[in-house]
C-alpha cells in the first residue's frame, strides 16, 4: 500500500468497544467480515461488509476519491465503526485513509492526521487481541508525535500510554510500566490530575504496578 508508518504485520490483523486505554481491552461485539490483508489492500477502501461504498459517494463526487478530506472522513468513519464494534471495517477505513495520505503527502511525511489514524488503528488491533499489529501502529504514531510535538506533549503521552499497555500484553510488564509512568508524568504536567487522560493513565499505571509486583 505504500504506507511506511507501520510494518506489514499490522495490516494482516483487524475496534475495541471503547477507544480509551485499558490493560485488558474487551473484544468487539461483532466483527464478522474478514480482516484486511496485503492482497486485499488495493480494494479494502471501496466496499464494506454490507456493500456500502467507501468513501461515501457524495464526498467522492465533490472532491474526488483521492482528496485528503476523504481521508479525514474515512478516519472518522473508522472511529465510528470502532465504537460500534465493527473492528474489521474500522481497520479498512483507517488503512484506506493512510493510503490516501501517503499519496498526497509522500511516504514519510510526519503529518498529525497520519499519527491520529495510526493511534486509532492501534486501538483497533489492541481491542481485537492483536498486540503485535497494535505495537507497530502505536510505534509509528509515537515517532511522528515525538518529532512534531515533542516527547512530553499530551498527545504524545496519550500514544505512549497505549503503547505501554500493548507492551504489557506482549509480556514485558516492567518496561511497559516505565513507559507508562513517563506518560503519566507528562499528562499530569500538561493537563493536570483531574483530566480524564491523566486519571486513566494513573489508574492503568497502578494496575500495571500490581501486575509487576505479583510477578516477582
Amino acid at each position: 500500500m505504500g504506507t511506511p508508518w507501520a510494518t506489514t504485520s499490522a495490516r494482516t490483523a483487524s475496534s475495541p468497544p471503547r477507544t480509551g486505554p485499558s490493560i485488558r481491552p474487551r473484544r468487539p461485539r461483532s466483527a464478522t467480515s474478514a480482516p484486511p490483508t496485503a492482497s486485499s489492500a488495493s480494494t479494502a477502501g471501496r466496499w464494506g461488509a454490507s456493500g456500502t461504498p467507501w468513501p461515501p459517494r457524495n464526498g467522492r463526487a465533490a472532491l474526488g476519491p483521492e482528496h485528503t478530506s476523504v481521508a479525514t472522513t474515512l478516519h472518522n468513519l473508522g472511529n465510528a465503526m470502532a465504537a460500534a464494534g465493527a473492528g474489521a471495517d474500522a481497520a479498512r477505513c483507517h488503512w484506506r485513509a493512510l493510503e490516501l495520505w501517503s499519496r498526497a503527502l509522500g511516504p514519510a511525511h510526519p503529518d498529525s492526521n497520519v499519527a491520529a489514524t495510526l493511534h486509532s488503528l492501534g486501538n483497533v488491533y489492541r481491542g481485537l487481541g492483536e498486540p503485535e499489529a497494535a505495537a507497530a501502529c502505536f510505534g509509528g504514531a509515537l515517532r511522528i508525535r515525538e518529532a512534531a510535538l515533542g516527547a512530553t506533549h499530551p498527545e504524545t503521552a496519550r500514544t505512549r500510554h497505549c503503547a505501554a499497555l500493548v507492551g504489557c500484553q506482549r509480556g514485558d510488564a516492567p518496561a511497559a510500566l516505565q513507559e507508562l509512568q513517563a506518560a503519566v508524568n507528562s499528562l499530569l504536567a500538561g493537563l493536570g490530575a483531574e483530566h480524564p487522560w491523566s486519571r486513566q493513565a494513573c489508574a492503568d499505571a497502578e494496575g500495571l504496578r500490581e501486575v509487576v509486583r505479583s510477578a516477582r
